[in-house]
């Protein structure tokens, strides 16, 4: 039987009092990691996104026989839970048809939608404030009615709602605005197609205009490409568009442009991996689609995500030619289709064993790329998870194996039907969410944050290495929000007497953080958004001003509401 917990104004309070209490830190063993839902039930298609204060918010839908259960967990920044131990029941469904998918609205709240297979069949949506309580009416807001629901996507609106697309007899799509309010007549969804067939695979991005793009795939390897604008109007043709009529095309993947198009990859004649860009109107912007791997042979593309500047990382498990054993790869096209790491790309790691799909990938923010993935240890038995950081270059940052994420024991996955993620800590770092057999052969959630340098529960400043000069990293995560834990992590040549201060934009010291002696090397500390007499600074910016034997450093911090 499942176990969320469902909100009401009582439980809140109760969490809200003893959410102060609470105290954790990101374990530094990476068999270690930390537990987002182990209730003794089976759990799938985990989802995560961004708290936008340095945590994370995860949903899962759990349950041994129906009704199964969609719930969601929110971990701050420290890797605190802050909802009931056991997370916060948004809805049910009678079997686990797909989903549930999950965004952040822009605002530190979530969304969540998922495909309802009882009754008859509906696609249904939840918003979730920073609290974990639910905005929306009580079970979710019906988007459309959906007999038999599959392959469900969900894009932000960018006003506060969503954009949700799925499979039926075709592919509809609806729009929710921040008021849980659908905003399309049809009470089945809007069309994208006329056709009727089976499809599977469907993805989305926003579009711009508070619409999306969207695609999918159809029997007979063909995949095609829809935009539907913000006021419900589908933009390129009654069917879309094919994405590769000549050769047929399957695994497509999206990503935005940032433009009001997108870059669309997917897998050609079963085997070789390429690429188009896509304008507004559907027109095709780089002269002729994109090989992202001439030299490659069995390709298994993956996984594609923006880089922020109208290009797109990608990354694929394949082989190089005459080689035996398969790898993860990634490329980088720039918004031209120019590949900028070699033009047969680089290895996201070399160990030469075996390798699970999916690839889960984020962008980092400088130029680089984050990528999370599951290698079986000597080829053979359960997965575990390793994660790779790399740079504009496309060098390994976190050397030619990665970073181990999890090891421990039973299976980590973030697979088809398990789920699971990654989100930047902006600062170089990530955290990872995904499904874990450890404790329960059905699955659990559990969680690990890891640092610049690739180590478990670093926040900035790499252990073990003797400083050459006073330093002081960006605040973790920034901008924060007020109240959330922030980490600053410093680093001091010699022994010597130390000074830490908060101070406002005039100067003005708000907290002492640390005022005494402290050895040579690194270390750190972190601040509750409280002054120095305990009372809740507000939003605005700050200044953390770290000093030593003379010499100091300077750090900007934004708080938000």
């Amino acid at each position: 039987m499942s176990s969320c917990v469902r909100r009401s104004l009582g439980v809140l309070a109760l969490a809200t009092a003893c959410a102060g209490t609470a105290r954790a830190d990101w374990p530094t063993d990476p068999a270690v990691n930390v537990p987002v839902a182990t209730t003794a039930v089976r759990k799938l298609y985990i989802g995560v996104v961004s708290d936008g204060a340095g945590g994370t918010v995860s949903c899962w839908l759990q349950g041994d026989a129906p009704p199964l259960q969609v719930c969601a967990q929110r971990l701050d920044a420290g890797g605190v839970a802050r909802w009931p131990a056991a997370g916060v029941a948004l809805g049910s469904t009678s079997i686990s048809a797909d989903g549930p998918r999950i965004i952040a609205d822009g605002a530190g709240r979530a969304i969540v939608a998922w495909c309802d297979t009882s009754g008859g069949g509906a696609i249904v949506a939840q918003r979730l404030d920073a609290a974990g309580m639910p905005q929306w009416v009580s079970g979710g807001v019906t988007l459309a009615a959906a007999a038999n629901p599959s392959g469900l996507a969900l894009v932000p609106d960018g006003a506060g709602g969503a954009v949700a697309v799925w499979s039926r007899d075709r592919q509809y799509a609806q729009r929710v605005n921040a008021a849980g309010l659908p905003q399309w007549p049809s009470a089945q969804g809007v069309p994208l197609t006329a056709r009727t067939t089976s499809s599977w695979e469907v993805q989305g991005v926003p579009d711009g205009t508070g619409g999306m793009i969207a695609t999918w795939g159809e029997m007979s390897a063909h995949a095609y490409a829809q935009r539907i604008d913000g006021t419900g109007t589908t933009r390129w043709g009654t069917n879309g568009l094919e994405l590769d009529p000549v050769d047929g095309a399957y695994r497509q993947q999206i990503a935005a442009d940032g433009t009001g198009g997108a870059i669309v990859s997917w897998l050609a004649g079963y085997s070789t991996a390429r690429a188009q860009r896509f304008d507004a109107s559907g027109a095709p912007v780089w002269p002729a689609s994109v090989l992202l791997a001439p030299d490659a042979y069995g390709q298994f593309a993956d996984t594609l995500v923006s880089d922020g500047e109208g290009g797109a990382f990608a990354a694929w498990l394949g082989r190089r030619h005459l080689a035996s054993s398969y790898q993860f790869f990634a490329q980088h096209l720039d918004a031209t289709g120019a590949p900028l790491w070699t033009s047969v790309g680089v290895a996201l790691d070399t160990t030469g064993v075996g390798y699970g799909t999916p690839i889960a990938l984020s962008a980092d923010g400088v130029g680089g790329l984050l990528a999370l993935y599951p290698v079986q240890t000597g080829g053979s038995g359960p997965y575990h998870l390793r994660a790779q950081s790399l740079l504009p270059s496309g060098a390994p940052r976190w050397g030619a194996h990665g970073a181990p994420i999890s090891t421990a024991a039973g299976s980590q996955d973030v697979g088809p039907d398990y789920g699971g993620g990654l989100v930047p800590d902006g600062s170089g770092g990530l955290t990872a969410v995904w499904w874990d057999s450890r404790s329960n052969v059905q699955g659990d959630v559990y969680a690990q944050h890891v640092g610049v340098d690739g180590s478990p529960g670093n926040t900035g400043v790499p252990p073990g290495v003797q400083p050459r000069a006073l330093a002081l990293a960006a605040p973790w995560p920034c901008p924060a929000r007020a109240r959330a834990a922030v980490t600053f992590a410093m680093a001091q040549p010699a022994a010597g007497r130390v000074r830490l201060t908060v101070l406002d934009v005039g100067g003005r010291t708000v907290r002492t953080l640390a005022d005494g002696t402290h050895a040579a090397g690194t270390w750190i500390e972190r601040w509750d958004g409280r002054d120095a007499a305990g009372r809740a600074v507000a939003a605005g910016l700050y200044f953390v001003r770290f000093e030593s034997a003379g010499a100091g450093a300077t750090r900007k911090l934004v708080l938000t509401p």
